[in-house]
């Protein structure tokens, strides 16, 4: 069940490492919901025993105004997710991960790119409060998910590809973070 009104709007934010992906989009939209009754945390499906970032994921930060020298990978194995109010994943199998082993309700779990493409499509709520106004949003877009029944577009896993397709990616990333800061909080 999510959390009531007063409560903070909870995201999680899922990816497979919890070492490029997530903590950077993570702290992008923490930076970007600072001043809103928020919180932004990160894991990965896979249990890397609290690893380091990525170097490349810590060498990209800085220009993204973020510092991810001291994140250490966090696992989704074991904990619970259900009362988040938004899970977000890069890939099918993120969101998919986290509904079965971190119990996500499936009207609360997108990928970013699916979530985006539903926002777009929905009218923005009326409430007066942000948490409120994002918690609608959640609703509709969800509706809306269920009706047009098309596959979550992904992002693909920059692990191998290079700094050049990371520096890229994290471009992305933060546009993504923009975009979903302005279409959930206004």
């Amino acid at each position: 069940m999510p959390r009531g009104s007063s409560s903070p709007f909870e995201v999680v934010v899922v990816c497979t490492g919890n070492r490029f992906r997530s903590p950077l989009f993570a702290g992008l939209l923490e930076r970007r919901t600072a001043d809103l009754p928020v919180e932004v945390r990160s894991v990965g499906i896979l249990d890397l025993e609290g690893a380091p970032a990525l170097p490349e994921a810590v060498e990209l930060a800085p220009g993204l105004g973020l510092d991810l020298e001291p994140h250490r990978t966090r696992s989704l194995a074991g904990g619970s997710v259900a009362d988040a109010d938004l899970v977000l994943g890069f890939e099918r199998i993120h969101v998919a991960t986290a509904c079965v082993d971190g119990r996500a309700p499936r009207a609360r779990a997108f990928t970013v790119l699916e979530l985006l493409r539903l926002l777009r499509e929905v009218d923005p709520p009326d409430a007066a409060e942000a948490a409120e106004r994002a918690r609608a949003s959640i609703g509709a877009a969800a509706a809306l998910r269920e009706r047009l029944g098309k596959p979550a577009p992904e992002l693909e896993d920059p692990l191998g590809r290079g700094l050049r397709f990371m520096r890229r990616q994290a471009g992305e990333l933060a546009e993504l973070a923009d975009e979903l800061a302005a279409r959930l909080f206004g």
